[in-house]
């Protein structure tokens, strides 16, 4: 990519992290991900290999970040940074073929920016000029945010079922230890110990084990949460401020760790503390004879057939409800958490195998212009290595409306018929056959322009700014959802 001014620039900002920031004549920057993947040094020297075959060296000056690289199309090849007047030199031009605009509205309404990217695409076009594709964006929106939000929405939703799990055992263990501390209590309370002094010494136990945890989880959070924000970080190629601590997070670790164990712990600790003395000697819990004991053992006399283990262990199971329902309610909570992350993973799992069915090929070669596939063919199947080569065609094109208005941007691909590279899942309709004409199968993401699109629909398809016609909707593939 070059750039006429380096130092001036409004648009598509660039990072400098080693060496020069801006390139003199004949030198490169290149972007963080290349130096990744290649180990490339400042300093080091590449050699660039013109259309014509002609072998031009190019001293690497710097390294930069770039968050646009790869915005809208993941598989978009890393970019390096010359100075204008080295394009001639490269064999290219001193022309443009990129555009980047801001509008003077509102830049963070879509419907703005869209009105604004179409009117300066029809000037370009009626000036003779052809437009390949647009993309818009809001200003105060990254265009990846749609990727980390669904991240941290999986993360919050984790975290929500966790203390909720967290509570309920909370108040489980809980339940076993004042069980446990009957008969302690008992003599407590019969050498003058008042319910609320009992309550008090257990909350405050519960309070200092809060205070524990808080003091373990604080560092751990800080560290967690930081190399989460720089991995996310990178996946955007962007840069987090240096390692801090975010007083906010550090505030609700405190709520949770401090007002969580407490509620939960309330309502068992309240009701042991006021078990009686008569029942705490005699280790008979409260509730003990709830009403539902009859019931038990008419249920016993029913089921008279089964040995007298099983039945005390069914009685036992069902003598008291609220504990019974409380642990349900744990393994309710742990099982949706287990089988939510497993079914996440799967999810994704899932959809990447359904999204490498599109790319099956281990090399893709992008032409200038077209060639005829016989002679490609000939010349690429006399190099070491190569077992299967497939020709396909691909165009640019416009969705027009019905007062022929550019709706949305389309970018089509004729693979051949009998494609060994491509297995797409068809969610509706059915894929393309060698007598179709003018047919289209098109992605699941054509849904959110056209929600009711179906096969035998038909869409009004400007093709690179030439041809203009109906085309048949055949079927839908998922590719994006």
């Amino acid at each position: 990519m070059a750039y006429e001014d380096f130092e001036k620039p409004n648009i598509n900002l660039l990072a400098p992290l080693e060496g020069a920031s801006i390139p003199d004549s004949r030198q490169l920057l290149i972007g963080r991900d290349r130096f990744k993947e290649t180990g490339f040094q400042v300093g080091d020297v590449l050699q660039i290999q013109l259309p014509d075959d002609t072998i031009r060296t190019m001293p690497v000056v710097g390294i930069v970040r770039d968050q646009t690289t790869g915005v809208g199309d993941f598989m978009a090849p890393p970019l390096g940074y010359i100075a204008f007047d080295t394009l001639e030199w490269l064999g290219r031009g001193s022309y443009y073929n990129r555009l980047q605009v801001t509008v003077s509205g509102d830049s963070n309404d879509e419907e703005v920016i869209t009105g604004v990217s179409d009117a300066v695409k029809d000037k370009i076009e009626k000036n003779g000029l052809q437009v390949y594709q647009t993309r818009t964006n809001k200003t105060n929106e990254h265009p990846m945010a749609s990727t980390v939000l669904a991240v941290i929405g999986v993360l919050g939703a984790l975290g929500l079922l966790i203390m909720l799990l967290s509570s309920s055992l909370i108040v489980n263990t809980l339940n076993a230890l004042l069980s446990q501390h009957l008969r302690q209590i008992g003599v407590m309370k019969l050498v003058g110990a008042r319910s609320l002094q009992i309550l008090g010494m257990y909350l405050i136990l519960i309070l200092s084990y809060g205070i524990i945890a808080l003091i373990i989880a604080v560092p751990l959070g800080v560290l967690a949460g930081n190399g989460l924000a720089n991995f996310l970080a990178d996946f955007l190629k962007a840069k987090v401020q240096e390692f801090r601590v975010v007083p906010v997070a550090i505030l609700l670790q405190v709520l949770i760790a401090l007002i969580v164990p407490l509620v939960a712990g309330f309502v068992p600790v309240n009701s042991g503390s006021k078990t009686t003395v008569r029942r705490a000697i005699s280790n008979n819990g409260p509730g003990q004879q709830a009403a539902g004991s009859r019931r038990l053992d008419r249920l016993g006399n029913w089921f008279s057939w089964l040995s007298r283990p099983v039945l005390l262990s069914i009685r036992n199971t069902f003598r008291r409800q609220g504990r019974l329902a409380l642990t349900l309610f744990t393994l309710t909570i742990g099982g949706a958490i287990f089988i939510a992350v497993f079914n996440v993973r799967a999810s994704m799992e899932q959809f990447m195998d359904q999204l490498g069915q599109h790319f099956r090929a281990d090399i893709t070669l992008n032409f200038a212009q077209p060639y005829r596939f016989s002679r490609v063919e000939q010349a690429v199947y006399q190099v070491p290595g190569v077992e299967h080569i497939e020709g396909w065609a691909a165009a640019n094109a416009d969705i027009l409306g019905p007062d022929d208005k550019v709706e949305e941007d389309i970018y089509i691909l004729a693979p051949p018929a009998n494609s060994s590279l491509l297995d797409p899942e068809i969610v509706a309709g059915r894929w393309l056959v060698p007598a179709d004409q003018k047919a289209l199968t098109v992605s699941d993401s054509i849904w959110d322009l056209y929600p009711d699109l179906q096969p035998g629909d038909t869409l009004r398809l400007n093709v690179q700014g030439r041809w203009e016609d109906d085309w048949m909707v055949v079927g839908v593939f998922r590719f994006s959802t």
